[in-house]
C-alpha cells in the first residue's frame, strides 16, 4: 500500500482497521513513527521491512501474530510482545538496533532468525517461566549475532 514512500513520517492506522498487509510499510525509511490500534490482530510480513527511522513501536494487546520479516531492517531500539502474541515469525526483527526485547507469555513459537544479528540486543525478558521458556519451539538462528546468552524469565534465568 505505501512501500517505498520516502517521505512518509508518521502514520496513525484508523480503528477499523484489522490486519496490516504484507509490505504494507516495506522500505519507507523516512517512518519515524506508527500508531497501531488495538483492533489489529495480525502485522504482515515484511510490512515495516527496512524502516531504519522506526525506532519504536508498541505491539497493541489485540495483535496474535508478527509473521516473517515484519520489522526486518527496522531501527527498533527495544520492543514488547505483549502476552496475546502467539507466534514471532521467521526474520520478524532480523538486522535491528534492538537493545532491549520483552517476550510475552503466549508466545509458543519464534521462527529462525526472528532476532538474527541484532548485535547491540543485550536483554531479552520473557514473561513466563524457565519451563514455559523452554517449551517454545526456536527455529534455528533465532538469536546468532547478539550479545546476550541468557533470558530473564519470572522464576529465574534461562539458557537462550
Amino acid at each position: 500500500a505505501f512501500d517505498w514512500c520516502t517521505s512518509l513520517t508518521t502514520v496513525t492506522i484508523p480503528d477499523s482497521v484489522t490486519s496490516i498487509g504484507y509490505q504494507a510499510f516495506y522500505w519507507c525509511k523516512s517512518l519515524t513513527a506508527v500508531t497501531i490500534p488495538d483492533s489489529v490482530t495480525s502485522i504482515g510480513g515484511y510490512a515495516f521491512y527496512g524502516c531504519k527511522n522506526l525506532t519504536s513501536v508498541t505491539i497493541p494487546d489485540s495483535v496474535t501474530i508478527i509473521e516473517d520479516g515484519t520489522f526486518n531492517y527496522c531501527g527498533l531500539r527495544s520492543v514488547t510482545i505483549p502476552d496475546s502474541v502467539t507466534s514471532i515469525g521467521s526474520g520478524a526483527f532480523e538486522d535491528c538496533s534492538l537493545t532491549s526485547v520483552t517476550i510475552g507469555k503466549g508466545v509458543k513459537n519464534i521462527g529462525f532468525r526472528a532476532f538474527y544479528n541484532c548485535p547491540v540486543l543485550a536483554s531479552v525478558t520473557f514473561e513466563g517461566t524457565m519451563a514455559e521458556w523452554n517449551a517454545i519451539e526456536k527455529g534455528g538462528e533465532w538469536y546468532w549475532v547478539c550479545s546476550f546468552t541468557e533470558v530473564e524469565c519470572s522464576d529465574g534465568t534461562a539458557s537462550a
